[in-house]
């Protein structure tokens, strides 16, 4: 996994992109911390997991059934 500064990744972010097709993702820093990952789309099905892993009302749905589990509902 690669790491590397916002100004870097906006320099260069075609050669970002190849390197996340190749090695696997890339996390973006800014101000030494990490603000995003770059990561390459092998099919459909990938970035369909990847909005569906940031879409809050599918996070809702998913800690309502944990809930349901951790309390014998399930």
């Amino acid at each position: 996994m690669k790491i590397g500064p916002i100004a870097d990744a906006r320099a260069r972010l075609n050669a970002y992109l190849d390197r996340a097709q190749a090695d696997g993702p890339v996390v973006i820093t800014g101000s030494g911390e990490p603000v995003a990952v770059i990561v390459a789309r092998r099919d459909d099905a990938d970035l369909e997991t990847v909005i569906l892993s940031r879409s809050p009302r599918v996070q809702a749905l998913l800690e309502e059934s944990r809930e349901s589990m951790r309390t014998g509902k399930g």
